[in-house]
């Protein structure tokens, strides 16, 4: 009679073993199936001595609904026969013949209802002991021939009475596997990934192994032309059904085509590709007004045509050659000139897998010679040249409100000509007469004073002049020296209270102060002043309801403001302006420090006419805040833009074009608070005393002569 097999996607499988000393019984309902012993079993022939009858049950459920992987054990759903082996007794080989019996709805001792889980009882015989070792193997095949499915070995006592029925779990025997994916594509954008490797064993017939049972043998995982060590593997050896595998790929190392090999130690080595969509650098940097920069990009394998994208195309622009042989070459060039620096992500596709790049747009660097001072000066200017011999060098006059002090040093920063170290307040401002005398303003509680002295050979011998009245505790940040008739000068300065204002003028002939308040706004606060080309003084006025520009006009004292209007740049309530400087072009030129909205602003003397420059295309850096400006010996505006996007800039203006180009800064940091012309350079200066020229070219160390002479450290490499 010829069985069937059934034909179902997965099985599992409950199997029992009822023993007894005579033939049949012990199956319930379901006949066994007589054995049919085979001459020439294990150890040669039959073995003498007591035997009994071994009932083995075997039950194949039906596969769940929608879930064909959960199963108690396995059973290959192309069963078609079985083999029942007696290996030993009680620990000695025995000789026994084996049972086949046939594994089929319809065939003796199996059920015949297809709509219910095939169940089979095979009798067999086996000696009577008390450990008798079993092995029991399925085949697809009738007559236990072919590939072996399924394979287990139990040990159990046989005696002369029926026993209870043992469950019992068999492994699948694994032929093959099947890898998916066959091909992986890993970015290389740098960082650590993680992927999948699904390997399935399959049984002799095809069929998917599934269950609990370990595998009669492992299969063996390894990665191969990895040399690098790029990836790894969570697990080498697979020893049962469901067991996952993780590919961690270390985009850091190079690789550019590896295999995964999964072999079953029978049927040979089946593989997966592990490639890259590889792209160098992963986070490449351009430069604003700089050359473009090329990225290669190359996938083993990959014939079509590679993509890319922008995530903000405002910051650069890009484009891809065609791919050749798995090569393409992404070209990405900087904005037009005037455009905001930034970050944005660039993608590049194969269609099926993206890689990110982190691209940067810069500005350009601007070499910096620096060196360090005490303190933080924020205010700078050149010294008398009568002390050039004395401090071996060109030297500046500086105001230190961290310390409470003013002070002169040499442009290299070897030697400083230390002054009182003890003011009563900040010294914020200097500035020099027409007789080379440094003039400095003390500022604020007890008294506001105007003050003067010699810093020669470090003598400090200051004489200080009372601000009286209403402004007798005034701040003032703004003090420039204008030279009058007879070797005479005026100093100029502001004032401000927190309720009154005004710009005041001491006479060093009169010894007397003049305050000027008429034409200035009820809610006005005067800060910084330049002479300008015209022979007047202009200021700026940071009023928080009324910001502005004023002149003050030397010959009368008259004073106008013109307001920084909504529709001149970022002007308005919110405007700030807070240096200013007269021009190359016989303009005033000042920075607006308006909170992530600032500018650089262009007034014209003769009519007061007010231009800003900001936003996109001016070449100001999205949500600046310039805060100094001056003029360099290259004859442009340069100002000083403090950190608002993590950079620290600094920038310049052609003053004939309005045309703005920031650079990042080489080595300063943290805020640079001071721009100043001195010694034929542009002196900046930041928060922590560091000070460097992007013009300077001085270097080695110079040495004080005379007495009181001291050196400090030097930091005069170009970085």
């Amino acid at each position: 009679m010829k069985y069937g097999r059934m034909k179902l996607c997965a099985m599992a499988v409950a199997i029992s073993v009822a023993l007894s000393a005579c033939g049949g019984g012990g199956g319930g309902s379901i006949p066994s199936i007589p054995h049919t012993p085979l001459p020439g079993g294990p150890g040669g022939g039959s073995t003498s001595g007591p035997q009994g009858t071994a009932l083995f049950s075997i039950t194949v459920p039906k596969a769940p609904a929608g879930n064909s992987s959960v199963r108690p054990a396995y059973v290959s759903p192309n069963t078609g026969s079985i083999r029942i082996s007696v290996l030993s007794v009680n620990g000695a080989t025995t000789q026994a013949s084996d049972t086949i019996a046939p594994i089929a709805y319809g065939a003796s001792g199996c059920s015949t209802s297809t709509a219910q889980p095939l169940q089979c009882t095979v009798s067999a015989n086996a000696p009577i002991g008390q450990m008798v070792a079993f092995r029991i193997s399925t085949y697809a095949s009738a007559n236990a021939t072919g590939s072996v499915l399924a394979t287990s070995t139990l040990t159990t006592a046989v005696t002369a009475s029926a026993g209870k029925p043992i469950a019992l779990s068999l492994g699948g025997v694994v032929d093959h596997v099947v890898i998916s994916p066959k091909r992986f594509v890993a970015p290389t954008d740098g960082g650590l990934q993680t992927y999948m490797l699904s390997v399935t064993p399959v049984d002799a017939s095809g069929a998917t192994i599934v269950g609990s049972g370990a595998f009669a043998s492992p299969v063996h995982l390894s990665v191969q032309n990895d040399p690098n060590g790029a990836l790894t593997l969570t697990q080498t050896e697979l020893t049962g059904p469901g067991e996952a595998v993780a590919i961690q790929f270390d985009s850091s190392k190079q690789l550019t085509d590896a295999k995964i090999d999964a072999s079953t130690g029978s049927s040979g080595t089946l593989e997966a590709d592990f490639v890259t969509l590889s792209y160098t650098p992963s986070n490449p940097t351009i430069t604003l007004g700089g050359s473009p920069v090329t990225v290669p990009v190359s996938e083993s394998g990959f014939t079509g045509q590679f993509t890319i994208s922008l995530a903000d195309s405002t910051v650069a622009s890009a484009t891809i050659s065609p791919t050749s042989n798995g090569a393409a070459t992404i070209t990405i060039s900087p904005p037009p000139p005037g455009s905001y620096g930034g970050k944005t992500t660039l993608t590049v596709s194969d269609g099926t897998v993206s890689g990110k790049m982190a691209l940067s747009v810069i500005y350009p660097v601007l070499q910096i010679q620096d060196w360090y001072m005490n303190g933080g000066p924020v205010a700078m200017v050149p010294a008398a040249a009568s002390t050039t011999s004395e401090f071996g060098g060109p030297s500046f006059y500086y105001a230190d409100p961290a310390d409470d002090q003013v002070g002169q040093a040499l442009l290299n920063g070897n030697y400083t000509l230390q002054v009182d170290s003890g003011l009563p307040d900040a010294a914020v401002n200097i500035a020099v007469d027409s007789s080379g005398n440094p003039w400095w303003v003390i500022s604020g509680w007890p008294q506001t004073q105007l003050c003067t002295g010699s810093f020669f050979r470090g003598q400090y011998s200051p004489t200080c002049y009372n601000v009286t009245g209403t402004f007798s505790q005034a701040n003032s940040w703004g003090l420039v020296a204008v030279p009058g008739s007879g070797g005479s000068t005026t100093l100029w300065m502001t004032l401000y209270t927190g309720s009154a204002a005004a710009i005041a003028s001491y006479n060093t002939a009169t010894a007397q102060f003049t305050y000027y308040t008429n034409g200035l706004s009820s809610s006005a606060d005067p800060y910084t002043m330049t002479l300008g080309p015209d022979g007047n003084l202009w200021f700026t006025d940071t009023s928080t309801t009324a910001p502005a520009i004023g002149v003050l006009k030397v010959s009368t004292g008259a004073i106008t403001e013109y307001p920084l209007q909504a529709g001149n740049g970022n002007q308005g309530t919110a405007a700030l302006p807070i240096s200013i400087v007269t021009g190359p072009d016989g303009n005033l030129w000042f920075a607006d420090n308006s909170s992530y909205n600032g500018a650089i602003g262009k007034v014209v003397p003769s009519s007061g006419a007010i231009t800003e420059y900001s936003g996109a295309g001016s070449g100001l850096q999205r949500n600046a805040t310039p805060s100094c400006v001056a003029i360099g010996p290259d004859g442009n505006v340069w100002f000083t833009d403090p950190s608002v996007n993590g950079q620290e800039l600094i920038g310049t203006v052609n003053a004939s074009t309005g045309k703005i180009q920031e650079y990042s800064l080489s080595d300063l940091k943290f805020d640079p608070s001071l721009l100043a012309t001195v010694g034929g350079g542009l002196q900046l200066v930041d928060s922590f005393g560091k000070v460097g020229d992007p013009f300077g070219a001085w270097t080695g160390q110079v040495t004080m002569p005379g007495s009181g002479s001291s050196t400090s450290a030097v930091r005069s490499a170009k970085i």
